[in-house]
């Protein structure tokens, strides 16, 4: 749980307004995770995650940025299912649970964003069958975009796993609130970029418990 607090606190110090619900975000349990959030004012959201055959998250999220009306929303992949140990945790097939949920947004937005884990192939599916998705930023398997891809008639945006880039974005919209294009890049945090003094105490802090509690290395942790 250590490892998860951490990961919210990054989340929170990054600025980040909405975040999908991924795979193993509910290895803990959703009380944890929604307690925890709710604590450091983040907002999960994903349309396709019941318990007791009941909404788990907010399906989406509208806000208002640069004068523009965003709604985001969220799909979460079905291996979800195999970390969760709530068994009354169900995972909706992504299609059903996001079609009424664009629809919805598509008549209150200038722009519907899409946070998915299913991975690249699981991705174009679905676009392939719910159209009215404008971006898509996307997670798990699959290549990672350095410039906005699309597909389908929406741009994708994928980054690298584990933190190891930062995606910038720009949105175009024409005089008539549509949408242009859409232009950007990943930057890849490599040493050439400060460490945040604050998240690496934070980090070597948790590596000494870790080491502690176990009696050993920590496998993939590389210390000073």
């Amino acid at each position: 749980m250590a490892r998860a607090l951490l990961l919210l606190d990054i989340y929170k110090n990054l600025g980040y307004d909405v975040v999908g619900v991924g795979a193993k975000d509910l290895s803990a349990s959703w009380e944890f995770l929604l307690d925890e959030a709710r604590k450091r004012g983040l907002v999960f959201v994903s349309t396709n995650l019941l318990h007791k055959e009941r909404p788990l998250f907010p399906p989406f999220v509208v806000m208002e940025r640069s004068g523009l009306c965003i709604g985001i929303t969220a799909v979460t992949a079905k291996r979800m299912g195999q970390t969760s140990h709530d068994k009354e945790i169900r995972v909706e097939d992504p299609e059903s649970a996001l079609a009424p949920v664009v629809e919805e947004l598509r008549k209150r937005t200038d722009l519907v964003i899409l946070l998915s884990s299913l991975g690249e192939e699981e991705d174009e599916k679905l676009l392939a069958r719910v159209k009215g998705i404008d971006i898509l930023v996307g997670s798990g398997p699959g290549t990672r975009l350095h410039s906005p891809g699309k597909f389908e008639g929406t741009y994708l945006l994928r980054p690298n796993e584990k933190g190891k880039s930062i995606g910038e974005a720009t949105v175009l919209f024409d005089s008539d609130r549509r949408l242009k294009d859409v232009q950007g890049r990943l930057v890849l945090l490599t040493e050439d970029y400060p460490e945040d003094e604050e998240i690496r105490m934070k980090v070597d802090a948790l590596y000494e418990r870790s080491k502690a509690a176990s009696g050993q290395e920590i496998p993939g942790a590389v210390p000073e």
